[in-house]
């Protein structure tokens, strides 16, 4: 029986058609190649010899391994910049703040809206949620005063959309509600409405103060209203589209 000769360096034959292709490749014009395949595409059928045809087929298959090529660097690619961004999130996400353990408890309610915001981690998120907090551990100070003042409670609340009106969330217009039903639940006598709970301006609530539509943009400050009889004691600033 005769043994199977295995040679370690590969076969040399083999190794200089690889070397042959590597060297094809690098001296391949795409430019080049395509205008030969545009050339023989307009050249009727009738017209051609043996030569046109290898040519023909040569050209195609050039350009259908470049074809190959660069779809698989593409895959390569776009594998690299997923396992990039991952890992990025990954890092971004061990670093930022618990913003559920900062809500204060009279604003726990939110809760799940918070935990969307950072589930959709895009933009401006972080900061966003960064300000929200803040903004709201400010007006659960206030909150807790011994002497209750509505006008520093509204005031507060009207510096929070001031700061948080550059911003697109989603869950935004929620997240207001939210606090509005959160504040009524502990405050008497009062009634506090989102100025985005309507998607147009209502006269008898709201007040225009930019803008020249009826949709509404952004809201900058509550309405605010006697719980007993809901007459309208301050407008709802709101800008519009």
């Amino acid at each position: 029986m005769n043994k199977l000769r295995i040679n370690p360096g590969g076969d040399k034959r083999n190794q200089n058609q690889g070397s042959e292709i590597e060297q094809k490749r690098q001296n391949f014009n795409p430019e080049e190649n395509n205008d030969t395949i545009q050339y023989f595409l307009g050249k009727n059928s009738t017209e051609f010899a043996i030569e046109d045809l290898k040519k023909f087929q040569l050209a195609n298959q050039k350009n259908t391994d470049l074809f190959i090529s660069n779809s698989n660097k593409v895959i390569d690619k776009l594998f690299s910049i997923s396992k990039s961004l991952v890992e990025r999130n990954k890092e971004v996400n061990e670093n930022r703040p618990d913003f559920i353990a900062l809500l204060p408890e009279a604003f726990i309610e939110l809760s799940p809206l918070i935990s969307e915001v950072i589930e959709d981690g895009v933009g401006n998120n972080t900061k966003f949620l960064t300000t929200l907090i803040d903004e709201l551990n400010n007006i659960d100070e206030e909150l807790k005063k011994e002497v209750f003042s509505i006008e520093n409670l509204y005031s507060r609340l009207s510096e929070m959309l001031q700061n948080l009106q550059e911003y697109n969330i989603t869950q935004q217009k929620y997240i207001y509600r939210s606090i509005a039903k959160s504040l009524n639940q502990n405050v008497s006598g009062y009634s506090l409405v989102s100025p985005e709970d309507g998607n147009f301006v209502d006269l008898k609530f709201h007040k225009t103060i930019s803008g020249s539509g009826q949709r509404i943009s952004r809201g900058l400050s509550y309405i605010l209203l006697d719980a007993d009889t809901e007459e309208v004691l301050k407008f709802g600033n709101v800008k519009t589209i």
